[in-house]
Order: C-alpha cells, then sequence, then structure tokens
C-alpha cells in the first residue's frame, strides 16, 4: 500500500489524526512522498513514538495543527 492509498482512506473513513500525522510527515517533515511505501511510514513510526519522543511529537503534531488551521483560516501571511 501506498501513502497515497492510505491518505485516501483516512479521508474517506474521516481519521483526522492519521491526515494531521501523514500532512506533518509529508508537507512539513517531508520525509514521506505520496508514492512511497507505507513501510517508510512504518519506519518514520518507530522513530517519531518512541516512548522518549512520543510527548514532543504530539507537541510537534499540535504546533502544526494551529499552524496549519491558521494557514486554512488565512491568519498567516505568506
Amino acid at each position: 500500500m501506498t501513502i497515497k492509498e492510505l491518505y485516501t482512506d483516512a479521508i474517506e473513513y474521516n481519521e483526522p489524526s492519521l491526515i494531521l500525522l501523514l500532512d506533518f510527515l509529508l508537507k512539513e517533515k517531508k520525509v514521506l512522498t505520496l508514492n512511497d511505501s507505507t513501510e517508510k511510514l512504518h519506519f518514520y513510526l518507530r522513530l517519531y513514538l518512541r516512548p522518549d519522543f512520543k510527548n514532543k511529537m504530539n507537541d510537534h503534531l499540535k504546533a502544526y495543527k494551529e499552524k496549519r488551521e491558521g494557514i486554512n483560516d488565512g491568519n498567516i501571511s505568506k
């Protein structure tokens, strides 16, 4: 399965947390592409969701969500 297929499924099944995580890794960190296999995603999940980094990752995702929502609301100028 590709990241694109997973992303499409996440949208279809209304999985906002997965969409946020994929957006973060695709757009913010730029460590994935839509053509990558989900195996590459598993590598980054093991890296970013280690017990010693999990809270920090949650902070990164929260900040990214706020940034993304600000952009969508037009509050951040380019």
